[in-house]
């Protein structure tokens, strides 16, 4: 191919493939990132349950986790 040479569909396409490889990469990315925030979360809450489960205090367990996240693990919501 000559440098003058020029084919629009050929490079629109080029362009589109390039966006797309582009946006599932960002995609994945931000995926991942909630899905291990979220992981991270629910373990926390387990825990909490698991704290109140054998009998841990209220006291005792706020000294670690927040009372949203103590709310939340119960089902306890606000007024």
């Amino acid at each position: 191919m000559l440098l003058t040479e020029y084919n629009e569909v050929e490079t629109m396409q080029l362009f589109k493939e390039d966006g797309k490889k582009e946006g599932l990469k960002e995609g994945l990315k931000e995926g991942l990132s909630k899905g291990l925030r979220e992981g991270r979360d629910n373990e926390r809450l387990d825990a909490i349950r698991d704290m109140v489960k054998y009998g841990d205090s209220k006291e005792r367990i706020l000294k670690q986790y927040t009372e949203e996240e103590y709310n939340k693990a119960l089902g306890i919501e606000k007024a």
